[in-house]
């Protein structure tokens, strides 16, 4: 599983804080991980006061010890992005589950992802844990989808990515996107963390079903962060003057479900 990061508030923060908080995140562990939280993949989404959305992620580089989100902090810096600032960062570290550790060394299969395949709308999402009956949703798709983590060789889509995709779904028939909670919990043993942002229509959504990583919601006047563990976004819960106690904290492997609405103000896009 997986490591989740995503703010969204008034101030403009810098994307490196949320770098070093992803280097950090990468290969943390509590009493409950069986291992780190990354070192597979590491992902970053933000968007500049321009308006245009940036992402940039990387894979695993096949050697041992390697360190993604470092990696791609350089990347970052590379392009010149790094001192970059927005109002809208999702942050990503992967940890594969052990059938997909061959599929590491592709950024394909890194997030966040970001879809555009229904009227060039801009759909992103950040997930952790394994969306059991994937397939089969895929499966049920009636819109024109392109998947990037798609392989022909195998017909295998990693599970992640159906996510964005099943939004589009939702939001072409008009049904209320907090049903993706509904469809995606058949996991018995497991459970899913994970955060929608809707770019054009200005919404977000926040899901979690079953024993994940963890998560942690800090809320406030100015916006609301959210991540899988409160050590690494600590510099950042100052930064964007936010409560440091979170209103939503749900521990490593506890059980707990929730699918809730969280506010985007037009002037934060």
């Amino acid at each position: 599983m997986c490591g989740i990061i995503a703010y969204t508030g008034k101030a403009e923060l810098p994307v490196k804080a949320f770098l070093e908080a992803m280097g950090v995140m990468e290969i943390f562990e509590e009493e409950a991980d069986r291992d780190a939280l990354g070192g597979h993949g590491a992902g970053v989404l933000f968007i500049p006061k321009e308006g245009n959305v940036i992402l940039e992620k990387v894979g695993h580089n096949g050697e041992d010890g390697d360190r993604p989100a470092l990696r791609l902090r350089d990347k970052l810096e590379g392009k010149g992005l790094l001192d970059v600032s927005s109002r809208i960062i999702l942050a990503h570290v992967r940890r594969a589950a052990r059938q997909n550790e061959h599929r590491t060394k592709d950024k394909r299969y890194s997030q966040p992802y970001l879809t555009e395949c229904v009227n060039g709308k801009k759909i992103a999402a950040i997930h952790n844990g394994y969306v059991a009956n994937y397939k089969e949703l895929a499966e049920n798709f009636v819109l024109p989808h392109s998947l990037e983590s798609e392989d022909d060789a195998d017909d295998f889509i990693i599970d992640s990515e159906i996510l964005p995709h099943l939004y589009e779904e939702l939001a072409a028939r008009g049904e209320n996107p907090l049903k993706m909670g509904e469809l995606t919990g058949f996991n018995r043993d497991g459970g899913n963390t994970f955060f929608i942002l809707d770019v054009d229509r200005q919404k977000s959504y926040l899901f979690h079903q079953g024993k994940t990583r963890g998560l942690l919601l800090f809320r406030g006047p100015g916006g609301f962060l959210l991540s899988s563990r409160r050590k690494p976004v600590e510099k950042i819960l100052e930064m964007a003057d936010l409560s440091r106690k979170a209103e939503i904290q749900i521990p490593p492997r506890s059980p707990f479900s929730l699918a809730i609405e969280l506010p985007l103000m037009e002037s934060w896009l």
